[in-house]
């Protein structure tokens, strides 16, 4: 994991490498990154750098974190949100479905993972088996929220929706839970899981590709799935 700094580079802040299986795709879902405002958004224009860097020094050095805030702490706090703002989605060649966060550390500029996993399919790589690919649904409901200087939005936004596909002949679609029941759950000191219900469905031929498309603006109850499909 990189954090982009105020100039423009990439800062290593952590790595996970004991999943014991390989990494097959990888997706990020949850509030979409634009939606996110900071002195960061000052980052090309060269007469705020200055400024913006120090603004972001002093605010990261309050909050006792990593990137000014904006991962969870190390220990709940009531008054805060305990997932970030993105969490990551990976299929593994084990047949699991892993979902990935970070958290600050104890130690200053760094981040810890937490994983949860969820078994998809059997293990090993097989045409018919699931986690060739993922696509994850870009709708959003969004009410915005300014917490700490940050412009967030309210546990109303999230994706809604991911899709995971086989090499061929089917994929399985899954519907996630609104932010707030993830938060219920790391409250209640549950594990992790985003999903509220999967369907899986048939296609004849290789998959190619698949991704979500927007709906209609005002229709909160429908997903598009694309798939390109080769007979």
């Amino acid at each position: 994991m990189h954090l982009l700094t105020d100039d423009g580079k990439l800062r290593q802040v952590g790595s996970k490498t004991d999943f014991q299986a390989n990494i097959r795709h990888a997706r990020v879902f949850g509030s979409p990154r634009k939606n996110f405002h900071s002195a960061q958004d000052a980052i090309f224009k060269q007469e705020l750098a200055t400024q913006s860097q120090e603004d972001v020094a002093m605010h990261g050095a309050a909050e006792g974190g990593v990137n000014g805030g904006m991962l969870p702490g190390p220990e709940g706090d009531d008054s805060k949100p305990l997932l970030p703002p993105h969490i990551l989605a990976l299929t593994l060649d084990s047949g699991h479905l892993a979902f990935v966060y970070a958290k600050n550390s104890e130690e200053q500029g760094e981040v810890n993972f937490v994983v949860s996993m969820k078994r998809i399919d059997q293990k090993g790589v097989r045409i018919e088996g699931l986690g060739k690919s993922i696509a994850v649904d870009p709708r959003y409901t969004i009410t915005p929220a300014f917490v700490d200087d940050w412009l967030i939005e309210s546990d109303e936004l999230r994706s809604r929706a991911l899709a995971v596909a086989a090499y061929q002949d089917s994929f399985r679609m899954y519907a996630l839970h609104p932010i707030e029941v993830l938060e219920r759950q790391l409250r209640e000191g549950l594990p992790l899981n985003p999903i509220k219900e999967e369907k899986s469905f048939e296609v004849k031929g290789l998959i190619m590709h698949m991704e979500f498309l927007h709906p209609s603006p005002d229709d909160q109850d429908h997903v598009i799935l694309l798939a390109f499909v080769i007979e």
